[in-house]
């Protein structure tokens, strides 16, 4: 669902935003992250799991990076059988 809806974001300019899942050791090298505050804040997820690191991104944009040991059992809900 997530990459889904994110495609249909993506699709629409007037949206004016666009999110992906990202990870420090993806399987497609286009969730890698792409600037060194994005890999720093990927670490910092990797290092604390159950903190959530919020950041502004040239003072315009809010990023969030939170780990999945914070979000884990929401995601389980959708994603286990």
């Amino acid at each position: 669902m997530f990459r889904f809806v994110a495609e249909r974001v993506a699709e629409n300019e007037a949206a004016g935003f666009t999110y992906s899942l990202q990870s420090l050791w993806p399987i497609n090298d286009q969730n890698a992250p792409r600037t060194e505050a994005e890999t720093a804040g990927l670490q910092f997820v990797a290092d604390n799991p159950r903190e959530l690191l919020q950041r502004r991104d040239a003072g315009r944009h809010r990023v969030l990076y939170g780990g999945l040991r914070r979000y884990g059992h929401r995601a389980g809900l959708c994603h286990l059988p």
